[in-house]
């Protein structure tokens, strides 16, 4: 597969040579980089174990720690990369992006509702309008009007409300 994705044009016998250079280059960048222990590669796959940020996300998310998985997850997965040209990655990039953004917002919402019952309602507030910057529905809105007075924040909220479209449910 990666030498189809490498160069689509190129016979199997040229193809897989490319490859196996391409290989030798990344392995002796990796060395360089203190990297290499992570990297396997044989005939039929290619793997890099590193750590990551999104391992490290899901482990968080694993063990109910909100506060941990909303602090790591900052940009989309692989924003600055492209994948046009090779519609499985592109799709797949697509996919995980959507699920990593869900899964940041429900732990985000949920990390807000701890801070507020633990009375720090200054940071429930922050994270509250990261959510609703980020989209989020009704119910982060209701929580962020719900928080606003207490951490002094009440025109910041009603001003992002507006700015992402929600109106603020009547009093």
């Amino acid at each position: 597969l990666a030498h189809i994705l490498q160069r689509p044009q190129s016979r199997d016998a040229d193809a897989q040579r490319n490859l196996r250079v391409n290989l030798h280059r990344v392995r002796s960048t990796l060395q360089s980089l203190g990297l290499d222990h992570g990297f396997e590669a044989d005939r039929r796959r290619v793997r890099l174990r590193v750590a990551t940020d999104v391992a490290a996300f899901r482990a968080a998310l694993g063990r109910a720690d909100w506060s941990q998985a909303t602090a790591l997850q900052h940009a989309p997965l692989l924003g600055a990369f492209s994948f046009r040209g090779v519609a499985l990655l592109e799709a797949w990039a697509l996919r995980e992006r959507e699920a990593l953004a869900g899964a940041w917002q429900a732990a985000a919402l949920k990390c807000a509702a701890q801070a507020e019952q633990c009375g720090q309602a200054e940071q429930a507030a922050e994270l509250l309008l990261r959510l609703v910057d980020a989209g989020g529905g009704e119910d982060v809105v209701q929580a962020l009007l719900r928080v606003a007075a207490a951490a002094g924040r009440v025109a910041q909220a009603l001003a992002a409300c507006f700015k992402a479209g929600e109106r603020p449910p009547a009093a």
